[in-house]
């Protein structure tokens, strides 16, 4: 969306101007409907937006692009990077990655957490979707 923005998109001493980003939403809302009207399975990844209250961090985040978007979809996961100190030395550091189901469409209370969400932990996913909740991905 950036790009088409750049390319098409009015400016004003090189500074998009701010209707032009409602241009470009209702462009990716129309993508996003289209990819979910097909049959097929897809997977949509953004970077982290911290959501503030009162100019204080919630500690909570929300996809960077688009807030809302959560609510088109049946699965909504959140990755989380974690540093673990070492007892004995802290200045190094291990680093674990787990995945949180934050949002199930199948059932509100289900929420899973996997160590890692590679290739290997999408198996884990649907393997424990289709133990827990019978819904098959295919």
């Amino acid at each position: 969306m950036q790009e088409w923005l750049n390319e098409v998109g009015k400016k004003k001493e090189d500074t998009l101007l701010r209707f032009e980003w409602a241009k470009a939403k209702l462009k990716w809302k129309k993508l996003l409907l289209q990819l979910m009207a097909k049959s097929v399975h897809f997977v949509m990844t953004a970077q982290p937006q911290e959501i503030y209250m009162n100019k204080e961090p919630t500690g909570t985040y929300r996809a960077r692009i688009q807030g809302e978007s959560a609510h088109s979809f049946d699965i909504v996961l959140h990755a989380m990077r974690w540093e673990i100190p070492d007892a004995k030395n802290p200045a190094i550091k291990s680093v674990q990655y787990k995945t949180e189901v934050t949002k199930c469409r199948f059932k509100k209370a289900w929420r899973p957490t996997f160590d890692d969400i590679g290739i290997q932990g999408f198996e884990k996913l649907t393997k424990q979707l289709k133990a827990d909740l019978g819904v098959e991905v295919w």
